[in-house]
């Protein structure tokens, strides 16, 4: 099964050339998208506030840059065997959860505009009647940004598995009375990144930015600054029997029973 969703800008916008047609350097993306303009609104005009959505923006550039992708790949396999008043059954499954979510948005940096920019100084924390002092499009027109950033993409990918087995029989010992017993085997691991990204505190690492006091950062998985373990240990004897019974008293009624 797989369930992949698309939440992104249009393609010509994320790859505008920003570099080569505005001259925008310093974004993480080589494509060059198309920046993300924003602080445009305000009640003085230029963009409007009244009203949301894509027939009235208050932000210039693609602001959406995602894809998520669910995978769950799934095996199950099982064998039946007849024998006298016997039924076996054996079977496996083993399914793997896959989460992924692909992100972009702001690689082509974010220019934020104010009204502070074309507006008299001393009269930024004045109280006049009509609104702010300043307008954030004659900011824009001018080019005069307040303040700028650029995201770097993040693509985190997050795995969790699971895998069973079982053995049952179903003895038919007389016509009116039927024995199932079986074992069952589960394995369940729990969340985490295939990258061994997931960080916890470690109350006894010594951490060099506090003068080796104990108390840093560790990070699960192996190699270099790991440590060498996983935070959530998977128990491996989640042994499960299980047991039924059925008795028929008569042609309308049968009783059951089971315990597991």
């Amino acid at each position: 099964m797989r369930y992949d969703h698309i939440d992104s800008a249009p393609e010509s916008s994320l790859t505008y050339g920003a570099v080569q047609k505005l001259g925008l350097v310093g974004a993480f993306s080589s494509a060059g998208p198309f920046p993300e303009i924003t602080g445009l609104a305000s009640a003085q005009g230029g963009f409007t506030t009244s009203v949301s959505g894509p027939s009235n923006p208050t932000t210039i550039g693609p602001t959406n840059a995602g894809q998520y992708v669910n995978d769950n790949p799934t095996v199950t396999i099982s064998a039946t065997w007849v024998r006298g008043n016997h039924t076996y059954k054996a079977g496996a499954e083993g399914h793997k959860n896959i989460w992924s979510d692909i992100n972009y948005s702001g690689q082509g940096g974010i220019y934020n505009f104010s009204s502070a920019e074309t507006g008299l100084p001393y009269l930024q924390l004045a109280s006049l009647k009509g609104g702010s002092v300043g307008f954030p499009y004659a900011s824009f027109l001018l080019g005069q940004v307040d303040s700028a950033s650029v995201n770097s993409g993040q693509d985190p990918q997050m795995r969790k598995s699971a895998y069973g087995v079982f053995i049952q029989d179903t003895w038919k010992i007389t016509r009116t009375l039927t024995l199932d017993y079986g074992l069952r085997w589960d394995y369940q691991t729990a969340l985490h990144k295939v990258y061994n990204r997931f960080s916890e505190f470690a109350p006894n690492i010594a951490n060099p930015s506090a003068g080796g006091l104990p108390g840093a950062v560790a990070y699960e998985g192996t190699g270099p600054g790991r440590c060498d373990c996983s935070f959530i240990k998977t128990y491996p004897f989640a042994l499960g029997p299980r047991l039924g019974l059925a008795y028929q008293i008569n042609s309308k009624t049968v009783i059951r029973a089971g315990w597991a």
